[in-house]
């Protein structure tokens, strides 16, 4: 009788164990027929657990759908995928035993920011290999997500040579009309390029975007350059040519076009920018300072020039658009 109350003890010892990962505890709590996982997903609010209701968690058996489905921010070939309850809780039934499993939580929070929609997730903070599960355990999991989107905002503060002003991020393009307007667009954590147009000016930088906190960009004073562009092609055939700066791949804008060759070089020498007159024979640019990629092609085809050239504040720089091209 005794041998079996020692058994029957240490059934119960080892029924009971705490397995502790990365942010995600998994406790398994009793043994029965079904093996089974509680998710209780919370976020952290003035220090405290606050669940998370509506919250989406899927469970993975391969590594590689649990990576893409973070990557894309949504469940990819998930085994499973329920939502929470109002505590913020859900219950996975019918899991695979003695198999490694992934689980990945999102939650989409409309009032972080006000008017804006942004991203939770356990990237980071939770990698959720939870150990394999034993057969008919019931096996409870905590886990906590953290924002993994951000807030970037442009302002339009100083006195611009002309509006609207265009700005560009990698997934959105926004339009400040006015001055002080305050423009912002939710972007996940991480660095990210943006760019800034208005009709005379460029503006470019880089930005670290951090979960849940807000990244500022204050647009500096507008300075420009003058940008002179002329062809000694003197085959007629070959006019108009066009004249257009490269944004992004694929993408042209500022079109302006070359009539005829330059025909009063000052004693065979460099025009500058005050021999233009923009009637055809040369055009300029007026452009923030800043390294622009032009691309230009005569009527036929049969020339083409591309190269980048340096705006710099207060002066001109001339591009010839030659007969040879190098």
């Amino acid at each position: 009788m005794n041998f079996i109350r020692l058994i029957r003890n240490l059934f119960l010892f080892f029924s009971i164990i705490l397995v502790t990962l990365v942010s995600c505890k998994t406790e398994v709590v009793r043994v029965e027929f079904d093996t089974e996982m509680v998710v209780n997903v919370v976020t952290e609010l003035d220090g405290q657990p606050k669940p998370l209701f509506n919250a989406t968690v899927a469970v993975f058996t391969t590594l590689e759908d649990y990576t893409k489905s973070i990557k894309l921010r949504t469940p990819v070939n998930a085994l499973k995928s329920l939502t929470t309850d109002n505590k913020g809780t859900i219950t996975f039934n019918d899991l695979p035993s003695d198999k490694e499993i992934w689980v990945a939580a999102f939650y989409k929070d409309t009032s972080f920011f006000k008017g804006k929609t942004i991203l939770y997730d356990n990237d980071n903070l939770n990698f959720e290999l939870v150990e394999k599960f034993r057969k008919g355990s019931v096996n409870k999991v905590t886990i906590k997500l953290i924002p993994a989107d951000g807030l970037i905002t442009f302002n339009v503060t100083t006195a611009q040579p002309s509006f609207p002003v265009i700005f560009y991020l990698s997934d959105n393009t926004l339009t400040a009309t006015k001055l002080s307007d305050t423009l912002s667009s939710v972007h996940k954590k991480g660095r990210t390029a943006w760019r800034a147009r208005s009709g005379e000016c460029d503006w470019y930088g880089v930005v670290d975007v951090n979960g849940g906190k807000i990244s500022s960009i204050q647009l500096p004073e507008c300075q420009t350059g003058l940008l002179g562009f002329y062809s000694n092609v003197l085959d007629f055939n070959e006019y108009p040519i066009t004249i257009r700066f490269v944004i992004s791949p694929g993408v042209l804008e500022d079109v302006a076009i070359l009539d005829s060759p330059f025909s009063d070089l000052p004693n065979g020498g460099v025009p500058t920018c005050n021999d233009f007159n923009n009637n055809g024979e040369g055009i300029v640019f007026d452009k923030g300072a800043g390294t622009y990629t032009y691309d230009a092609i005569s009527a036929s085809g049969k020339y083409r020039w591309t190269g980048r050239i340096q705006s710099n504040v207060g002066q001109c720089t001339v591009q010839l658009l030659p007969t040879r091209i190098q």
